[in-house]
C-alpha cells in the first residue's frame, strides 16, 4: 500500500521494479544536492550581505574595499591577512567598536577616518588615508564604509588615480558601476572629478 517508502531497497525493488528504485534514488540524491546547494547559497548570500558586504580587491595585495565587516566577516579578514582596516564611518557607528576590538585583539591596525561631507573634509581624510596606503608595511589595507558602495568607492577612486594612473572619468565610472548612485554624493563626486 501506501507505506512503500518504509521498505528497504531490496524489498522496494521486488514491489515496484529495479528501474523505479534507481529513479527514486536519483531523485533523492538530486533533492539532497539541491538542499545542500540552497543551504550553501543562503549562507554565502548572508555572508556577502551582512558579514562582509561588497568585498572586492582594488589594488592587488595592497587595497581592498567593503562595507562594515561584522562577525564572520572580521574572521575572514584575519584569514585573508588584512593588516590594516580604515573605517570611513564615525567612531560610534554600528559595528565600529566591535571591529576596533577585534583588530586590537588580532594585531590588525585600525584607523577611524570619517570620510567627511564637504570637499575640504574629504581632502583631509584622503590625505590621512594616503599616508596609510603609502606605507607598504600596512598592506593589505581594507577601506570600508557602511555598505561598501559610496565612501569606500570615493577612496578607492583616489587610489585608482594615484597608483593605477586612472583618469578622473575612469575612477568616477567605477564608482558608479560599483553602486554609487550618480548625484547622491555631489561633494564627493565633484572631489573625484576635480582631483
Amino acid at each position: 500500500g501506501g507505506a512503500w517508502f518504509l521498505l528497504m531497497p531490496s524489498q522496494l525493488a521486488s514491489k515496484i521494479g529495479k528501474s523505479d528504485v534507481i529513479r527514486i534514488r536519483r531523485r533523492s540524491i538530486l533533492a539532497g544536492a539541491v538542499a545542500v546547494g540552497l543551504a550553501v547559497g543562503s549562507f554565502w548570500y548572508y555572508f556577502r550581505q551582512r558579514c562582509l558586504p561588497h568585498f572586492r580587491e582594488v589594488g592587488q595585495g595592497a587595497l581592498y574595499r567593503s562595507g562594515q565587516p561584522r562577525g564572520l566577516g572580521l574572521v575572514a579578514l584575519k584569514f585573508r591577512g588584512i593588516a590594516t582596516t580604515v573605517n570611513l564611518r564615525g567612531a560610534n557607528a554600528d559595528g565600529s567598536e566591535a571591529e576596533r576590538e577585534f583588530a586590537e585583539k588580532h594585531g590588525i591596525a585600525f584607523y577611524n577616518i570619517p570620510a567627511g561631507n564637504t570637499a575640504d573634509e574629504i581632502a583631509v581624510s584622503v590625505q590621512r588615508f594616503l599616508a596609510i596606503v603609502d606605507d607598504c608595511s600596512s598592506w593589505p589595507v581594507l577601506v570600508h564604509c557602511s555598505r561598501g558602495k559610496e565612501r569606500s568607492g570615493v577612496f578607492s577612486a583616489v587610489y585608482r588615480m594615484e597608483y593605477d594612473r586612472w583618469t578622473n572619468q575612469e575612477a568616477l565610472h567605477e564608482m558608479y558601476e560599483l553602486g554609487l548612485d550618480p548625484g547622491s554624493m555631489t561633494a564627493a563626486e565633484t572631489f573625484i572629478w576635480e582631483y
